[in-house]
């Protein structure tokens, strides 16, 4: 789904493989539209056409919003497992859990409830849930309902930004990053970084032309 406009492009691709294959066709020029908490800012400051004149609207991206244990077997055009996961019980034993890029902050911190409370029906000690209470913390004062509905986890952290709630929180975690990009002929490639790698400086990322982060 595509609409041509006089300011810019916009796009909806339907699943993981459209949307790598339109950041390789306009790996320049695409932006990825999912809060739009950041690019409304910017687009007030300069005209929209010159920022971002390919919009990509990624909420029909189906392997973006997946959640799963960080041990199963990770395939970027299938995403994240077959389906969402409601049960944390295994976060129990790794202390682990991957968020596709396009969770809410809404549905995160709704995420990280259940984890705790998961921890809680097995008895597990509270340090091993600190860095959820952190990222809560953070994520009471970030806008509000409204904002926290639209913004995702991947948006908020691409942009590199300093101002950003939950940047600090993945570098005090040692979270990692899964990126993804396709070549000419559609092939997915992914790579895995530290989020220590991933943010380079104000507003500079790891990020290549082309590339998405994926969770």
């Amino acid at each position: 789904f595509a609409v041509l406009t006089d300011v810019c492009s916009y796009h909806r691709p339907g699943n993981l493989q459209e949307l790598l294959e339109l950041f390789q066709r306009n790996k320049d020029t695409a932006k990825i539209s999912a809060g739009n908490t950041e690019i409304a800012i910017e687009c007030r400051m300069q005209p929209a056409k010159q920022l971002y004149p390919t919009r990509v609207d990624a909420a029909l991206v189906a392997e973006l919003t997946r959640v799963c244990a960080p041990d199963e077997s990770f395939d970027a055009v299938g995403g994240f497992g077959n389906e969402p996961t409601s049960d944390f019980s295994f976060y129990a034993s790794n202390g682990a859990v991957t968020f596709g890029a396009g969770t809410t902050l809404a549905d995160l911190d709704a995420h990280f409830r259940a984890i705790e409370k998961a921890g809680a029906e097995l008895s597990l000690p509270s340090y091993r849930y600190r860095p959820l209470a952190a990222a809560r913390r953070q994520l009471a004062w970030f806008a509000g309902p409204a904002v926290r509905n639209g913004a995702t986890v991947g948006g908020n952290a691409a942009t590199g930004s300093p101002i950003s709630d939950l940047n600090p929180v993945w570098l005090a975690c040692e979270a990692k990053f899964h990126l993804a990009s396709c070549d000419d002929n559609g092939k997915v490639q992914t790579r895995t970084v530290e989020a220590n790698d991933f943010f380079l400086g104000y507003r500079k990322t790891c990020l290549q032309p082309g590339e998405v982060i994926l969770a």
